[in-house]
């Protein structure tokens, strides 16, 4: 199926390069309807899109990033100010007016330290200068925007903590390095991730609890002891079945590794 267009979509923040298209994309209605719900009410939050390579989990937020429509901000303003009365104290921003610009979609990439996620102090000005000042972060970029994860479920869990605390309050704040810095952070959080990625935390665990135990070996005591805390994330919400993720792996176990 081919759908042609007169008028191409303008390039995303994320790759610069211009997206196929959101309206083109056959299928996954689940993950369409959820993307443009989080469009008409941001206040929704979050979208976690969990599938197999291919399946088109980044091409859909990509395009829809070209359909989402744009913002107006304090010109030069580094977290998207509405008006001039909510820059930041720490922002040196010299202009009032207002521009239209993009929504923002901010691309978090997995190594991405915690400094490039919620900012740190500018160290080539501290050095120049003598000056003490805040660099933003990507959380700055993402105001009163998106904020997009690829392979969520590989980015660090303290990231992923630190991710979330900012997303309920809307609030980043940096401690740190002698700084004391506020700003909003008010974003629509989309993780996506395919179940199969990443080593099961499963047998590395056992060995890790085998060698606490002072164990020459690893046995299926160990497996059964580290396998919830393993395996809870991954299981399948099941409508009928109301035991708790503990539960679950612990029948199975009890049925496959007797």
């Amino acid at each position: 199926m081919t759908l042609a267009t007169d008028l191409a979509p303008p390039a995303t923040a994320l790759t610069g390069r211009i997206p196929y298209p959101f309206t083109a994309l056959v299928g996954q209605d689940e993950m369409r309807r959820a993307l443009i719900l989080t469009a008409i009410d941001p206040a929704i939050g979050s979208v976690l899109i969990l599938g197999d390579r291919g399946t088109g989990k980044s091409t859909a937020v990509r395009g829809l990033a070209a359909l989402l429509p744009p913002i107006e901000a304090v010109e030069g303003c580094p977290v998207n100010s509405a008006r001039p009365e909510e820059i930041p104290d720490w922002a040196d921003v010299r202009a009032t007016g207002l521009v239209r610009r993009p929504t923002p979609v901010v691309d978090l990439p997995l190594g991405a330290t915690e400094d490039r996620v919620t900012g740190a102090l500018d160290v080539e000005r501290a050095i120049a200068r003598g000056e003490k000042a805040f660099q933003p972060g990507l959380l700055a970029r993402a105001n009163r925007g998106y904020l997009y994860i690829d392979e969520v479920n590989l980015l660090e869990d303290h990231l992923v903590d630190l991710l979330l605390d900012v997303a309920q309050s809307g609030e980043n704040v940096v401690e740190r390095d002698g700084l004391s810095i506020r700003h909003p952070a008010r974003f629509v959080l989309i993780g996506s991730g395919n179940p199969e990625e990443g080593e099961l935390t499963l047998l590395r665990a056992a060995r890790a609890l085998a060698a606490l135990d002072g164990a020459a070996e690893v046995t299926r005591a160990h497996l059964r002891g580290v396998a919830a805390m393993a395996l809870g994330h991954r299981l399948r919400r099941d409508p009928l079945d109301e035991a708790g993720s503990t539960a679950r792996v612990t029948r199975a176990l009890a049925e496959h590794l007797p």
